[in-house]
This record gives C-alpha cells, structure tokens and sequence, in this order.
C-alpha cells in the first residue's frame, strides 16, 4: 500500500488519546460485582407490544464479536475467539474446546486496538455436521502487518451438544496487508458477512481509517481497485478466489442477503451519514469522496465540493442523522413476529435501539426505532422468529419476544379448503410454528423463506423465487416443483381454486 501520511502533530495527539479513552475500560481487570441487568422490559411498537428478556452468556471486556442461530440454538464467538453454543434447552453457553482463530494477545502486544477481534459468524450445514466461518482481525508477524481474516472451522455433533474436526483454518486474507505503523486509529475494519445461496460469502472489508481525512494513500483505498479495503467482496471459500462486488464503503458492521436475494449493508459515517445500500454488482457508493455526515469538530468534509449532499456516485437508500451507530442486520423471518415478515432489522450501539425497516420495492417507507437498552453488537433470528441480541459489555443476551398475554385475534376455524393445510401448516398469524411452513401471507413471500424446514431440493431450486396464485395452483397441481416433500392432496381444479382463494382472503363462495 503505497500511503502518505499527513497527520498533523495536533491531531495525532487527539487520536492517541481517543484511542486511550476507549482502551482503557477494555484493559481493566474484568469486574468482581455483578453487572446490574434490568432485563425483562416491556416495550411497545408499532405493531406488537413486546418484552427483552435475557438469557446468560460469557462477560469478554471490550466490544466486538458475533451470535448465530441453527434452529433454536445458539453460537457465540466471543471477540478474543472463543466459541460457546447454547443448545435450545440447556440454561448456559458450552465452551467448545478448540483454539481461537486469531491471537489476540500478539496482535494487542504489537498495538493495543479495541478494533482487534472477532467481527462476524455464519454457519452452514456441512455432510458431517456444522461448517462456522468467523471474519476477524488477522496479524502478519514477519511483516507486523494486519488486515481482515475469513476463517473456518468444521464441527460434527457430540455428546450433549458439538465438537470440532480439526481447528481453523483459514479461508482468505485481506490484501495489501497494512503495516501496523501506518495507522494510530485502525477502527474501521468491518467484517460483517453473509452465505450466499450458491454457497459464496459476501464479506464487508473496512477501509481501516486510509479515508483521505487523517491519513491518506494516492488513492483512498476504498476507491482503488487494487485494494480489498473499503470493498464488499463475494468470496469462493473452495479456492479463495475474491471479486470485488462494490466499493466506496467505510465501515461496514451489518450485511444481509434476504430471502429475495437483495444484499443490503449499512456503515459508519463521520458525524451523521451513517448508511444503508442495496449492494449490486459495479456500485460505487462514493466513499469517501462524498457523504452526508461531517468532521466533528469543522463541521465540513473537505474531500467533497458540496459536503452534505451525495452527488456523481450511487446513493444509500436510506441515511440517518444524527448517527445512531448502525450494527448488525437481519431478515425478520418465523411466528413470532408475522406481521414483520421480510422487513429488515438493523441493530444500533449508541441508540440503544433496534430499527425495523420497512421497504415498498427498494425504496424505504418506514423505519421504526425500538428502544432496547443495550449496545446492540450483533443479532440473530430464532427459528421460531424471537430475535436474540448480543449486548457490548453485558453478561447476558438479550431476546426481543412477542408479550405472551397479547395474541393476534383470527379466525377460531378455518375455511373447508384449508382444513386438509391445517394438519402441517399455521394459517394464522397468532397460531404457533407446525411442522410445515407457515401458510399466513404465503402469496406476498418468496418460496422456500421459512427459517428451520427441511425444503426439498425441487422447492430449493426456486428459492428466491416469488410465490403467485398460478405458481401456487401449479405447485398443488403437481405441476411446478415436481419430486416436493409435500404428499399429493389429489385436488380438484375447483378444489385448488378454493384454496388460493382463501390464502389471498378471498371469499370464494
């Protein structure tokens, strides 16, 4: 990385002791009293009255990490590379024996930086049990040059929970490596990251602070094309090989592929800008050229003619000031929260809020804050769509759950056409999960979108897809999606008729 330093001697003073201010809670011994939790809290929002309850965790000092759900279950990887995981009926986290990832404790010695850690998980099924990929900071010590890391680690099922095949190994590596004395303040690393259907993962890599403003390169690195930095990248985690899909982010902590197949991110503006992209393949979204946050303390952004406006690169759908410091996001998804189906969640830290994001195509309408309480780092969906948070700082995970004394009013029975249906399926949104997907809005979602059935592989070839009344009369037909798990119901076309009528709330009589 060919750089220029150009940090003026005031400046650098600022950084030292933004850096100091920020290090030095995360460097004292961990407490010995209880962390008071005032966890559960009833909440109301726009939709459903809903309560936070906690479940136990590790306590790591300093910020970062990441939680994933399979099923109901729960994993954990803390940000100095420990893994947990809480099956769905057990009261704790299990520590699985297997070394971290990264060395924390080499790459603090070099440089003490709270943006050291572990950045984000995701899991997939593998033939013999589980595959966990972990984004983390990496150190290059022959070099004492660091980056962002994707790593993996295979895991089988074992007594009373799972155990690891091997240890990490990894997958991939930011390039060019940054030498550790090129940046006092390399905060933005990002790492957020999601599996794709085709089994790619798209990964967000940080500019690490080369933003133009404190300190340059000939080409900010988010805007060069040599550099991953500054970059979403879809990565083959078979051979390595990385293409860049977009550029022009800063510092991305939230990244989610839908169940339509759109990619969205957010990252961290200045002061104000904080954004949210729909992610395509060429964008450019201008960082850091352009941005509609400021400099703290000039209340400008001398890399742009027009601070405060976003002009000649691709805009975010949506952008917030003041900042509420974006974090993670997810697809709402399963029975407890129905009328949320397919709207974004996107996590906060300085918030303290959960926002609900709502879209009318790819144009945002509605975005609802929901205040939690907690510096929301990451999250993730249960199965039975609960929302499990994991908190900076707080020995517990918090899980946002619907009040249990409110249930939706429906229909006490269901019409003759969908009697046979209700053997699997909930038809309503306050009936709990059954063994098949839900049937509530089916014709407004994307085919084969429930979290936690066992699709098969005629219905997750169309995955992405969108269900319609003729996709749906050919699919109970027989006719589209031929060799499906579902038996044969051997209905009539007027029987069928019947039934898409009633799932779109038709009156067919």
């Amino acid at each position: 990385m060919h750089h220029k330093q150009r940090l003026p001697r005031v400046l650098a003073i600022v950084a030292v002791a933004a850096l100091a201010a920020y290090l030095v809670p995360m460097l004292r011994p961990a407490p010995t009293t209880e962390i008071p939790n005032p966890f559960p809290i009833d909440r109301t929002t726009q939709l459903y009255p809903v309560r936070i309850t906690t479940l136990p965790a590790p306590l790591v000092r300093g910020n970062g990490g990441s939680l994933e759900a399979v099923g109901n279950d729960l994993f954990l990887l803390v940000r100095t590379g420990q893994l947990y995981h809480r099956p769905e009926d057990a009261d704790a986290f299990r520590l699985i024996d297997v070394p971290p990832p990264l060395d924390i404790a080499a790459q603090t010695a070099i440089r003490p930086n709270p943006a050291f850690g572990v950045k984000s998980l995701a899991i997939t099924d593998s033939d013999d049990g589980l595959r966990i990929y972990a984004a983390h900071t990496y150190l290059d010590q022959d070099r004492a040059c660091n980056g962002l890391a994707l790593s993996r680690l295979a895991l089988h099922s074992a007594a009373g929970g799972f155990a690891p095949l091997g240890t990490w190994d990894t997958v991939w590596r930011s390039a060019p490596c940054i030498p550790q004395t090129d940046n006092a303040l390399p905060l933005a690393s990002a790492g957020a990251f999601q599996i794709d259907s085709d089994g790619s993962i798209v990964l967000s890599v940080g500019d690490f602070g080369f933003d133009g403003i404190d300190y340059t390169t000939d080409l900010p690195v988010a805007q060069d094309p040599a550099s991953d930095y500054g970059k979403v990248v879809r990565i083959d985690p078979e051979t390595g090989a990385v293409r860049h899909l977009a550029r022009g982010v800063r510092n991305s902590s939230g990244l989610a592929i839908m169940s339509d197949g759109r990619i969205f991110e957010v990252h961290h503006g200045y002061r104000g800008g904080d954004e949210l992209n729909l992610v395509r393949e060429g964008a450019n979204y201008g960082w850091p050229f352009v941005t509609y946050g400021a400099r703290y303390a000039t209340y400008d952004w001398p890399l742009s003619d027009t601070p405060g406006r976003h002009p000649d690169f691709v805009k975010p759908v949506f952008a917030w000031s003041p900042s509420p410091a974006v974090s993670a996001l997810a697809e709402a998804d399963g029975a407890e929260f129905p009328l949320w189906q397919g709207d974004l969640l996107m996590g906060s830290l300085k918030a303290h809020t959960l926002h609900r994001i709502v879209f009318d195509g790819n144009r945002v309408v509605l975005v609802e804050p929901i205040e939690i309480g907690a510096r929301i780092r990451d999250m993730t969906v249960l199965a039975d769509g609960r929302i499990a948070m994991l908190f900076d700082g707080r020995p517990y995970i918090g899980v946002l759950e619907r009040r249990p004394e409110v249930a939706l009013a429906g229909p006490t029975e269901p019409p003759d056409s969908l009697k046979p249906c209700a053997v699997c399926h909930a038809l309503y949104p306050n009936q709990p999960a059954l063994a098949a997907p839900r049937l509530d809005s089916i014709l407004k979602r994307a085919i084969a979108d429930g979290r936690g059935y066992p699709y098969s592989p005629a219905l997750l070839a169309h995955r992405g897809e969108r269900w319609s009344e003729a996709l749906m009369a050919d699919y109970l037909a027989g006719r589209f999606a031929p060799g499906t798990s579902m038996p044969s119901q051997g209905l009539s076309a007027d029987d069928i008729q019947a039934v898409i009528d009633a799932l779109a709330g038709r009156d067919s009589g």
